[in-house]
This record gives C-alpha cells, sequence and structure tokens, in this order.
C-alpha cells in the first residue's frame, strides 16, 4: 500500500517536473523568436535613422532631425526595457523548474 502511494508520488513529481521544463522550454523558444524578432526591427530603425545621401542628410536637418534622434532613442530605451523584462520572466521560469 505504501509503496503504491509513493510510486503515484513519484509519478505526479514526475510529470510536474516535465510540464514545467517543457513549459520552460517553450518559453525559451519564444523568446528565442521575439528576441530575432526585435534585433531585426532595432536593425531597421538604424538603417532608417542612417542617411541615404546628402539631399537626405540636407532633408533631415531641415524637417527635425533631433526629433528623430529622440525617437530612436526612445525606441532603443523601449528594446531595452521589454529585453529587462523577459530576462526577469526566465529567471522566474528558471527559479519554478528548480523548484519542482
Amino acid at each position: 500500500m505504501m509503496n503504491n502511494q509513493h510510486l503515484e508520488e513519484s509519478k505526479k513529481r514526475l510529470a510536474a517536473r516535465e510540464r514545467a521544463e517543457q513549459l520552460f522550454r517553450e518559453q525559451q523558444e519564444h523568446e528565442e523568436q521575439e528576441r530575432r524578432g526585435w534585433t531585426r526591427i532595432a536593425d531597421l530603425i538604424v538603417m532608417h535613422h542612417q542617411p541615404k545621401t546628402k539631399t537626405r542628410k540636407e532633408h533631415n536637418e531641415q524637417t527635425g532631425e533631433k526629433e528623430e534622434k529622440s525617437k530612436a532613442r526612445e525606441k532603443a530605451r523601449q528594446l531595452y526595457e521589454q529585453a529587462e523584462e523577459q530576462e526577469q520572466r526566465k529567471k522566474s521560469v528558471r527559479r519554478l523548474v528548480g523548484r519542482v
């Protein structure tokens, strides 16, 4: 009787661990895909803000180059904050997996 109960508890713990590991793997895959997407977006932002020709640079100066730089800084700050949030989520998932 005790062996059956012990076996059932072991099975439950194993199933919980497997679920946690699966969730962790899925979270890592999702974060990797998201990171690749944000890296691509950041590359596009940088490319967008680089002047293509001299006339483009002159046009930027006339239409508010400072405003564009401010927007780029804001976007970079947002990306940084999102990366920090992802790191915090990853750490919390690791703690959860460690407890199981």
